[in-house]
């Protein structure tokens, strides 16, 4: 039976190969293993690193001496872990790279204002919180392996207890839910202080608000740029907001106060 969809004009990928063959002359290289010269096709070039199995399987072994950046101590690693493992050849071990890891995080600047960050010290107070309640919700008993951590003082207030385990309980997703939701009951519980029961019931607005990204001398600068004709995107670019956002902004669905 004839297969007539095959079109004629595409040949397979074999026989281009042989076409190349036909038409192209063999070029010299050098095998990485013995250094013996040998012929290719110049379409293998590209590919082609040995003479023969045997230097190809020498070469696959071949390790290259690194420096673990933790401990200093030097180690062997094989050139194809740098293709196929991101980060390969910096440390010697499983715990180097784990150290490694702490001593990178702890450089790296706080996420936002809140000091909100995966440092080795936020870490450690919510370890200390979780062996404090026992991984236990603080208000419906539920225990869980890795139960949410809840500041009752609010950083934003209260920094110098950012890291007091005293000022953490222990809450499951939908308790930390509720909690953020009743202010005012959270706060009848115990697991809210009066500092975030008062900016609750003020509904903060503009830069008093925790998820504001702009100042309401910046939302004054982008309505008066774009009334005098500048375009949305190179706003949105320059203080690194959404389109969307910049909208919102110069049609007063936001910041209607300023």
């Amino acid at each position: 039976m004839k297969r007539s969809w095959i079109k004629r004009s595409n040949p397979s990928k074999r026989r281009r190969r042989a076409l190349v063959k036909r038409v192209s002359k063999k070029v010299e290289i050098v095998c990485k293993a013995c250094g013996k010269k040998f012929m290719v096709y110049p379409y293998r070039v590209p590919t082609v690193i040995a003479c023969s199995s045997a230097c190809r399987g020498q070469v696959a072994r071949t390790r290259v001496t690194r420096e673990c950046q933790n401990c200093g101590k030097g180690f062997s690693v094989s050139p194809s872990q740098f293709r196929y493992y991101k980060g390969a050849g910096k440390y010697c071990s499983r715990e180097c790279s784990y150290q490694g890891t702490i001593k990178q995080t702890a450089l790296k600047p706080l996420r936002d204002k809140y000091g909100r960050s995966g440092r080795k010290v936020d870490q450690d107070w919510k370890k200390a919180v979780r062996e404090k309640d026992q991984n236990t919700c603080q208000r419906c008993g539920k225990v869980e392996k890795y139960i949410h951590t809840h500041h009752v003082a609010p950083r934003s207030q209260r920094p110098d207890l950012r890291h007091d385990v005293s000022n953490g309980k222990c809450l499951c997703n939908s308790c930390h839910s509720w909690v953020h939701e009743h202010p005012i009951e959270a706060k009848a519980a115990g697991l809210l202080s009066g500092e975030t029961y008062e900016l609750a019931r003020k509904k903060l607005q503009g830069e008093q608000h925790g998820c504001a990204k702009l100042t309401e001398s910046n939302v004054r600068d982008i309505r008066a740029r774009y009334a005098n004709g500048e375009s949305s995107p190179n706003l949105a670019a320059e203080f690194h907001v959404d389109r969307v956002h910049i909208h919102s902004v110069v049609t007063r669905k936001t910041w209607k106060h300023i």
